[in-house]
């Protein structure tokens, strides 16, 4: 995972959970009223923002096919390095 902070003032830039896990602390710790917030109020209020990204529906099979042929490809490669060791092995 990527440990890059966010740098207030400039958009667009990543953090990492550890950011978010001290920040967390430090509003539980120091806010009572913290505990009745949810996440994105907290982190809202701290100037952070999240966004998530959705793929179209249109794409499901799309996304399957891709993956499916990776993992296909991945077994394959396996069966054989398995039988040629297995045999290297045996000899």
């Amino acid at each position: 995972m990527d440990d890059r902070e966010l740098v207030p003032g400039r958009s667009g830039k990543h953090i990492s959970n550890r950011v978010i896990d001290n920040l967390l602390q430090t509003e539980l710790a120091t806010n009572p009223n913290a505990k009745s917030q949810g996440l994105d109020e907290i982190l809202a209020e701290q100037g952070y923002s999240a966004w998530v990204k959705y793929q179209p529906d249109d794409r499901f099979w799309h996304f399957q096919i891709i993956e499916t042929a990776a993992y296909a490809v991945l077994a394959l490669l396996l069966g054989y390095a398995t039988v040629w060791w297995v045999r290297r092995r045996a000899t």
